[in-house]
């Protein structure tokens, strides 16, 4: 994969289908070796798609006007796609086939701040294939955004003390900015973003989630699934009896894949 910028990376085919893109938003704390098998399963279906993934630096997860910054590389890609496809003002209905695939709060960040920025320049909706959403969005809370800040550093070694201890560091920081500048937190900004038709372009929505979810509860996937059926969405939820955030795809492949590819090729869900 070329890298594109911090946490931004290409993977361009040799053969390339030129109006296709999959978008895989990565949960936080992610490197590229970590979306290894999600990689591979997208290479699998879609051999002659490119693949965008961003994935979310612990540091930069804090300022949200530093991620915008860094979101650009992925904007263009998005735009030299859409470019290729023919989209423009002129010609809305030109033929895209564009995926999003976010994964829990960091993949929500990502992809909420990918949106914006895209139609900050863009003016007008992505259009989408479809969402999939696995372990997200996740209602905001400390505890939560703790989990998750937890779980994106090493467990071996010394990080098994420093890793807690800095995500409290860091979950206090972005408490604080949140109450001072009553800052909208990343869930409700995506839950704003999915349902602004000037920013996305689909009808169509996956969600995998399990009951033994500790950091992004089946309840709030739920309560999400349920508004994108009141605004006319066809919804598809997957949920897992055993796994953990993000872990969906390594213990059930089968059922994941044969969603995600559904998802693709715009077939029944």
């Amino acid at each position: 994969m070329a890298s594109l910028g911090t946490g931004i990376s290409l993977y361009t085919p040799h053969a390339t289908a030129k109006n296709q893109l999959i978008i895989l938003c990565a949960w936080l704390g992610a490197g590229v070796h970590d979306t290894a098998r999600h990689r591979a399963m997208y290479s699998a279906i879609a051999p002659n798609t490119r693949l965008l993934l961003l994935t979310t630096d612990m540091w930069l997860s804090v300022l949200s006007s530093q991620q915008r910054q860094a979101v650009q590389p992925a904007v263009a890609a998005v735009r030299a796609a859409l470019d290729e496809a023919g989209y423009s003002h002129a010609n809305p209905a030109a033929p895209t086939q564009i995926l999003l695939h976010l994964m829990s709060a960091g993949g929500v960040t990502s992809a909420t701040h990918l949106l914006t920025t895209l139609h900050g320049e863009l003016r007008m909706p992505l259009p989408l294939v479809g969402v999939i959403c696995d372990s997200a969005p996740a209602s905001a809370s400390y505890w939560k955004r703790y989990a998750a800040l937890r779980d994106g550093f090493p467990r071996s070694g010394g990080w098994s003390v420093l890793g807690p201890l800095l995500a409290h560091v860091i979950g206090v920081v972005v408490l604080g900015i949140i109450l001072y500048h009553r800052v909208v937190t990343g869930g409700e900004q995506f839950r704003l973003a999915f349902m602004d038709e000037g920013l996305v372009k689909s009808e169509r929505i996956c969600y995998f989630a399990s009951k033994r979810d500790e950091v992004v509860p089946l309840a709030d996937v739920r309560r999400h699934a349920e508004e994108a059926r009141g605004r006319g969405w066809q919804v598809k939820e997957v949920v897992f009896e055993d796994t953990s955030r993000v872990e969906h795809l390594a213990k059930y492949d089968g059922e994941y894949v044969e969603c995600v590819r559904a998802m693709w090729e715009g077939s029944q869900l």
